[in-house]
């Protein structure tokens, strides 16, 4: 799927009060508040042509839209691509994880994959110049898991400073303890590292 830019409006602003899209957690203290909004009009979010948000959910950081099922609270700012179910609870500080070396190829380092990294260049330049000659040089692939979607089941709670690897699936029920880095699926109604 594409990522768009939507420019913030006052319609806009008034689209989501309407349609019960929160935009900050508030009653924390258990008393009710009236609808706040966070975004103002000119900021920029992100989305994907494909992302759902449904009603009564909230998505409280960041300026990316992802797929939020009703009854979603979220205290983070979540991948683009990010898939979540209803009643989803996630606290503040997950995050996807970012560039992922190629670690099953004979090299991880950037020598291997991005000739165009200051080292990297120059010390091709210096030895093509220096031996007049031009090097035919080949990318090891580099596959970028954390750019999967996170998949996100139904009654889930993310505890807070949680990182996330791309493309995993974490099931119906399932809690994921704070400060958990989570590199595989997780089984529904599980605990993982709790």
């Amino acid at each position: 799927m594409k990522a768009k830019n939507v420019r913030v409006t006052l319609p806009f602003l008034k689209t989501l009060e309407d349609l019960n899209i929160f935009q900050v957690r508030t009653g924390m203290n258990g008393k009710p508040s009236s609808y706040v909004q966070r975004w103002k009009v000119g900021d920029t979010l992100r989305f994907l042509t494909n992302t759902k948000i449904e009603e009564f959910s909230t998505i409280a950081r960041g300026n990316i839209l992802w797929s939020a099922g009703a009854f979603t609270s979220c205290a983070s700012t979540m991948p683009i691509s990010t898939r979540g179910g209803r009643y989803v609870s996630i606290a503040d500080n997950v995050k996807g994880m970012g560039f992922r070396h190629p670690i099953d190829a004979v090299g991880m380092n950037s020598a291997h994959f991005n000739f165009g990294r200051e080292n990297i260049h120059t010390y091709f330049s210096h030895y093509e110049t220096q031996n007049d000659l031009t090097l035919e040089k080949k990318k090891v692939p580099v596959p970028q898991p954390n750019q999967n979607v996170i998949t996100i089941g139904n009654d889930v709670w993310i505890g807070s400073d949680v990182s996330l690897a791309g493309g995993i699936t974490i099931g119906d029920g399932a809690v994921i303890a704070s400060k958990s880095m989570v590199l595989k699926d997780v089984a529904p109604y599980s605990r993982e590292n709790a």
